[in-house]
């Protein structure tokens, strides 16, 4: 009788062990998850591929650029915030894809519609050894600018790599048309 009480005491205490170790235990998608480094705007986030730096950012109603010749127009019913930045110290050839994070925690990916634009971080290759600028352009709601933050990490889910967040990124200017060039 003895022994059946000690083993169900074992059992019992191994049981409340292992039940308190899976509600402990992280879910999949919280444990893997890029690393993440957060910087004040113009300090230099270091990642595991590559290290960025922010340069400015300005909204804009309406930007032109010229593509093949002739000047392209985009419009937007919200603002458009253009986000220039600097990426060095890169490990391997690669492409950075950016995001912004708005005041109400909403992540917005790049607009596709500037393509081949002047500096656009769509067609952008960044090599080992070199530093170069792009820009990213965000098509918002006006209150997701204030308290916004960049995010850069590479494409497609950076699972196990980093993601640079930019935090306090300064709004230079507000415009009704900007011209965007080199």
């Amino acid at each position: 009788m003895m022994r059946r009480i000690a083993n169900l005491v074992v059992l019992l205490i191994g049981g409340g062990l292992l039940a308190g170790m899976l509600a402990t235990v992280p879910d999949y998608n919280s444990a893997v998850q890029p690393f993440t480094t957060r910087v004040a705007a113009g300090e230099v986030a270091a990642g595991r591929l590559f290290s960025a730096r922010f340069l400015d950012a300005r909204t804009a109603t309406e930007i032109a650029f010229e593509r093949y010749g002739q000047t392209v127009l985009r419009e937007t019913g919200g603002l458009f915030l253009i986000a220039d930045f600097e990426v060095s110290d890169v490990r391997r050839s690669t492409r950075i894809e950016a995001r912004w994070q708005g005041s109400s925690g909403r992540e917005y990916s790049a607009s596709k519609r500037f393509n081949w634009a002047p500096g656009d971080l769509e067609t952008r290759w960044f090599q080992p050894g070199l530093t170069d600028r792009a820009r990213a352009i965000f098509e918002l709601p006006e209150d997701e600018i204030a308290g916004g933050r960049l995010i850069l990490s590479t494409p497609a889910k950076p699972v196990l790599d980093s993601a640079l967040y930019l935090d306090g990124v300064p709004v230079s200017a507000t415009l009704p048309r900007l011209r965007l060039e080199q």
